[in-house]
């Protein structure tokens, strides 16, 4: 393998880590000496390349993600768009073929490394698309992946969405200020959408808060206490957020709901 990029030591722990399928690394003394302007880390141990990882040098504790650790590193630095892509529409299609749009309308695209796309979050919600960046270093291919998303889903969901359809926000740094998604139509900063989960009704606010109104990935787990929510005499939802919870229990007939949370902004959703 003829090295473009140089070969870097990491933590001993984090190479047992990303030999166990850990996906990240961490703030160290080590990642101190990667390079500002390395887009790619290629990882050694003992001498031999072992991981391409994606840096971060702008993240205040998650300095790389993990991309591969098979294969010829340089070449798939030199591909990294093209399999970019791949990836991408690969995660998309398997939503699809799981039909998660018959009884909702709200359904994770993308999942971060769980569809081997670090750092990248795409929520599909009503007929807008929110990708959410947890990494900076997807500043560089902004532009490439809201094409492919936008590509990819009207190609398997048969949909005809635009640009000003698509929502980005970086939740890189929870430290930092935290920033309402924005609209790739720059004349579009904020826009309300309604959308049905299992036949509950929500409005939800795009481009005004941090969070749009409704946790996807609690939607399975909604569904799941079904049961449990037939009928019930009382429900209490703690850290209720916007009520999702509460409102899902009292379509299923519970009498009474008690929501807490205590961020005034959400109670007031």
């Amino acid at each position: 393998m003829n090295n473009i990029l140089p070969l870097y030591d990491i933590h001993p722990i984090s190479i047992k880590l990303i030999r166990k399928g850990h996906p990240w690394i961490i703030k160290d003394k080590f990642t101190e000496k990667f390079q500002p302007r390395d887009r790619f880390i290629v990882a050694k141990d003992k001498r031999r390349p072992f991981s391409l990882l994606l840096h971060d040098p702008k993240h205040s504790q998650i300095k790389a993600r993990l991309w591969s650790t098979t294969g010829d590193f340089n070449k798939q630095i030199k591909s990294f768009k093209k399999d970019l892509s791949y990836r991408i529409d690969t995660a998309i299609k398997k939503r699809n073929d799981l039909n998660l749009l018959e009884s909702r309308e709200n359904i994770f695209l993308i999942f971060a490394e769980a569809d081997m796309l670090p750092g990248i979050k795409v929520n599909l919600l009503g007929k807008e698309i929110l990708i959410q960046f947890y990494s900076f270093f997807w500043e560089n291919y902004e532009d490439l992946v809201s094409n492919s998303v936008l590509k990819s889903i009207n190609k398997h969901f048969d949909l005809e969405l635009y640009k000003e359809n698509i929502w980005i926000q970086y939740r890189a740094d929870s430290g930092k200020k935290k920033l309402a998604p924005k609209c790739l139509d720059p004349n579009l900063s904020f826009k309300t959408i309604n959308l049905t989960e299992f036949d509950v009704k929500y409005e939800l606010h795009l481009g005004k808060n941090y969070d749009p109104g409704i946790y996807t990935d609690m939607s399975a787990i909604r569904n799941d206490l079904n049961d449990y929510f037939k009928n019930s005499k009382s429900v209490l939802n703690l850290f209720a957020y916007t009520g999702a919870f509460s409102l899902f229990a009292l379509a299923q007939g519970a009498e009474e709901v008690c929501s807490i949370d205590i961020s005034e902004p959400y109670m007031q959703e």
